[in-house]
């Protein structure tokens, strides 16, 4: 399975994939040293209960996302702006120790 995420916010976008075929994840085209399998599954539970899309128009300025889940042939596509899921806060945590 493979995991491609983006962020966009007023002043970066990040990009982060996974693949857990070549147990790599990749960020903003740089290898880190992170388990592709563990970043999978946990990216797999958090989006288990999110809408596909979660989008207010109303505010100019913030934060968009978009997770992409890919397995063989299917597709799955979560994106939002300006607009979280309650568990958010669970998938930026699990960004962050990514990003470390």
């Amino acid at each position: 399975m493979k995991v491609l995420v983006k962020l966009i916010n007023q002043n970066e976008v990040i990009n982060i994939s996974a693949d857990d075929e070549l147990n790599k994840v990749v960020v903003n085209g740089k290898e880190v040293d992170f388990e592709a399998a563990y970043f999978i599954h946990r990216i797999v539970v958090i989006t288990s209960s999110w809408q596909e899309k979660m989008i207010d128009n109303n505010i100019i300025d913030g934060v968009s996302y978009k997770v992409k889940l890919i397995k063989g042939k299917k597709e799955k596509v979560f994106e939002g702006k300006n607009c979280f899921p309650k568990n958010y806060g669970e998938f930026d945590r699990l960004l962050g120790e990514v990003l470390r």
